[in-house]
């Protein structure tokens, strides 16, 4: 009898990883900024954000409370050597302020560059940030 339970449990929790798997093409996670950043040409003001990253179309979106997208970005992908628990969030100066060049979702090995991946440059400020 404990052994079919077991069984059955394995089964399940395949089941669910394999769920898991085949919707793992768009990854949607909140996340505070608490200064205005750019992300492109659009100006996007300090506060909570639905982040998206949407790997069919290889684009990250930020996305208000009222699922309206304020803006998009292409990201190329680099594969980082360790995941790390929260959020990696690198912005450089631009003009009078920061862009956002690039970022990555906590416990995922890709690090999604946004735009030039030159702008990092040695003036860019690297941060973990903890998911709200």
């Amino acid at each position: 009898m404990r052994k079919q339970i077991v069984c059955a449990a394995l089964a399940v929790a395949l089941c669910v990883l394999s769920v898991g798997a085949a919707s793992a093409k768009v990854k949607t996670r909140m996340l505070t900024f608490g200064t205005d950043f750019w992300v492109g040409d659009t100006l996007v003001k300090r506060g909570t954000y639905k982040v998206t990253y949407d790997e069919k179309t290889g684009e990250v979106s930020l996305s208000d409370k009222q699922k309206n997208t304020l803006a998009k970005a292409t990201a190329k992908v680099e594969q980082r050597e360790s995941a790390k628990a929260g959020w990696d969030v690198v912005l450089a100066p631009k003009g009078g302020g920061v862009a956002l060049v690039s970022l990555s979702f906590p416990g995922d090995r890709q690090n999604l560059v946004l735009g030039d991946s030159t702008a990092a440059g040695s003036n860019a400020t690297a941060g973990s940030v903890a998911a709200p």
